[in-house]
């Protein structure tokens, strides 16, 4: 079983820069008493500068690998049960599994058994993750912020709320954040799912923070790099040796990342439509595409 961390296996070390290209909130709690402060102020570090908490960034990662594990086809390749079947479905069979079970271990492996392949990777209630997403601190001495108005909609008349005015507090576009990413004893499919994350971020498509449908929160990964190690690179690395560190296209393509998932289901395709003759039904032609990109059955 390579799901538990009592013995040092691998791991994957990603470091890099999100930028923001868009106005970037995510809100901090305000006890403060000042009228002049702004209504809905940015999460801050003890010397005013703001930051992205990792648990923001670590969110988003896993929600949109969750989308992709709920969507038709095979999208993930590591191991684990269904999503609906997954552990943290049903808590109580959890209280059972430690009652069935008398040690720490068989407990845990009863319990990564029962797991779906995001919680395997990100962990949940039950069970620790392998994502560990560090505080993301502002790169120099000062980021930009802005205030910007707005008023809330009443839903009904469709027109401006009476007495719904707001200040909202946000990271100018162009801000960058020092991002660091530690993966512990990955197996190598669960470092090819994460490996589709942060190409997504990379490419712009994973939003961060509040009202992400107004236009926040649209981030960007730059300049990331990879340093896949084991135990013995460590002590290597203690005594002066160096890692070998790739860029994120780099290590993505070493995975086989980019080409793998489409030319297994380019294949399926092909080998489904040889299956069937020169004239066919709708029916027929929809179950072909259901065997390849999944689906629920019947016509």
């Amino acid at each position: 079983m390579t799901g538990l961390y009592d013995v040092f296996e691998r791991r994957l070390r990603v470091e890099g820069t999100l930028v923001t290209e868009t106005g970037l909130h995510i809100g901090g709690a305000d006890d403060g008493l000042d009228p002049t402060a702004v209504d809905n102020a940015v999460v801050r570090l003890p010397d005013g500068r703001p930051y992205i908490p990792g648990s923001s960034l670590k969110g988003v990662l896993r929600s949109f690998l969750e989308r992709l594990q709920n969507s038709p086809g095979r999208w993930l390749l590591s191991p684990g049960v269904r999503p609906e079947d997954c552990l943290h479905n049903d808590w109580e069979l959890e209280k059972r599994l430690k009652q069935e079970n008398k040690s720490e271990r068989h407990v845990a492996e009863a319990i990564w058994e029962r797991l779906c392949p995001v919680c395997r990777l990100f962990g949940c209630q039950a069970f620790a993750g392998r994502v560990l997403v560090a505080d993301l601190l502002p790169i120099g001495e000062r980021t930009l912020l802005e205030r910007r108005h707005g008023v809330a909609i009443d839903r009904e008349t469709r027109t401006a709320a009476g007495g719904a005015l707001y200040d909202l507090e946000v990271v100018a576009p162009g801000s960058r954040f020092a991002l660091s990413i530690l993966v512990e004893n990955p197996s190598d499919a669960q470092v090819r799912d994460l490996m589709i994350a942060l190409l997504a971020l990379a490419g712009g498509e994973i939003a961060l923070g509040a009202k992400t449908a107004s236009g926040l929160g649209r981030v960007r990964l730059t300049d990331a790099r990879v340093v896949d190690y084991a135990a013995h690179d460590v002590l290597a690395a203690a005594w002066g040796g160096e890692r070998t560190a790739y860029t994120l296209e780099e290590y993505a393509r070493l995975l086989g990342v980019e080409a793998e998932a489409p030319r297994a289901r380019q294949e399926a395709l092909q080998a489904a439509l040889a299956r069937l003759g020169p004239e066919v039904t709708w029916q027929q032609a929809q179950e072909a595409l259901r065997q390849v990109f999944g689906g629920e059955g019947g016509a």
